[in-house]
């Protein structure tokens, strides 16, 4: 099957989609016995190739014969997960690779990002490109121009870009490749960093620059992007950073500030425990909001495969309404959500909302004996006595080993999937 793979890549357009064919045949003989994840990755590459051919080289909707095919695979893939497929980098990045062609992009963004995390921190930053290019394929489809969603879709993609700058060890390729391929987005994207005040002034500023070089040198030459190129370094050299003023109050109650970015209100979840509205709460300090919004949420919230499921989150950024205090905040949403997640890190051991929260939940664990309503996310690595004393005897899921957190947030999805009598 691999053998008649690689011929197809070497022969001319009549010979290679004959040997594609007979590498599909050889694939399904083996599927029908006993194949391994791998050799399932093969027959779904093979079938990828197959709804793109002859473009078998090229990646998006636009270069998609037969959906047919895309599905095919689509199918294959969901068996090699089953197989162990979860930690297998290359089968991760085909079926979000699979999925963006149908454009499927929530679920394709979700899936790079697992391919990221399996990706070498001295390798290629290629699954930064797709994560970022598959969100601006996303943002083209959210309509109109102004849209808070889109925004947000902007804000995710900086927080990504800032993950893939701690992973790997340059990003510039990503950035020149998205500014080849994705222009329109990426203007977009200067002109958010330009006016958001979403990271710090030395992050938009360094990020603008390396931006703006590389459209320059993609697009320089095109009379449509010369004077927005030319507006955008004018603003660059106006950018100054904000005025430094004095949080009174550094605890990570500033989660309940109303948020510069807010989160779309709709997204595609399943509400499974019907005598709740949410299935789960998140309780998190200030600084870890963007990891929550832009990755926990979303992991929890889609359904990533045939056997999964998609839950529905409650969190302060998109579900608490302004007016009220923060106290019935806490309240509501502690009686309203199945389960409550605490996302532990030393920020959040600080903050004296954070630690009321856990008060709240395990008041409500008592009042309605939920006693596996609490899970705990260990995102940092903070010796035991320095934990909450009231979670000690609570088991916790550990996300510190990034290379660990699909079986993780596996584990967490069951955990949320078991109703209550």
């Amino acid at each position: 099957m691999l053998t008649s793979k690689d011929l197809a890549m070497l022969c001319s357009e009549k010979h290679g989609i004959e040997w594609l064919y007979k590498a599909r045949s050889d694939g399904i003989h083996c599927f029908n016995s006993k194949a391994t994840d791998t050799d399932l990755g093969i027959l779904a590459k093979v079938c990828q190739m197959l709804a793109k051919y002859p473009d078998v080289k090229k990646y998006g909707p636009e270069f998609v014969k037969n959906k047919e095919y895309i599905y095919e695979a689509i199918h294959y893939l969901n068996y090699a997960l089953q197989l162990g497929g979860f930690i297998n980098f290359t089968i991760v990045q085909t079926l979000s690779t699979c999925l963006y062609e149908i454009e499927e992009y929530r679920t394709a963004i979700e899936w790079m990002k697992r391919a990221m995390h399996l990706a070498r921190k001295s390798g290629s930053s290629e699954s930064l490109t797709r994560i970022t290019q598959y969100i601006l394929a996303l943002y083209k489809t959210k309509a109109p121009e102004g849209d808070f969603s889109r925004n947000y879709l902007l804000n995710e993609m900086l927080f990504w870009i800032g993950q893939g700058k701690s992973k790997f060890s340059n990003i510039d390729r990503s950035i020149s490749d998205l500014c080849k391929n994705c222009a329109d987005g990426m203007i977009d994207f200067i002109k958010y960093l330009l006016t958001s005040d979403q990271s710090s002034f030395e992050v938009r500023k360094t990020l603008v620059s390396s931006c703006l070089e590389a459209l320059n040198k993609w697009q320089g030459k095109k009379m449509r992007y010369q004077q927005i190129i030319r507006e955008c370094k004018e603003k660059l050299k106006d950018l100054r950073p904000p005025p430094i003023t004095v949080n009174q109050d550094s605890e990570s109650s500033a989660q309940y500030t109303t948020p510069n970015i807010v989160m779309p209100f709709s997204l595609d979840a399943n509400i499974q425990h019907s005598k709740y509205k949410f299935d789960f709460f998140v309780s998190h300090s200030n600084v870890n909001r963007e990891w929550v919004n832009n990755y926990l949420l979303h992991q929890l919230e889609t359904k990533l495969h045939d056997n999964d499921i998609a839950f529905k989150g409650c969190i302060a950024d998109r579900d608490f309404k302004p007016g009220s205090t923060i106290i019935s905040y806490i309240i509501n949403a502690v009686e309203h959500s199945c389960k409550i997640i605490f996302v532990i890190t030393e920020d959040f051991i600080k903050s004296r909302w954070c630690d009321y929260e856990v008060k709240q939940a395990l008041v409500d664990m008592l009042s309605t004996k939920k006693e596996d309503c609490i899970i705990p996310i260990l995102l940092d690595k903070i010796p035991d006595r320095r934990l909450p004393q009231k979670l000690l005897h609570i088991t916790y899921l550990d996300l510190t080993d990034e290379s660990k957190h699909f079986q993780e947030i596996m584990k967490l999805k069951r955990a949320l999937s078991l109703e209550y009598d």
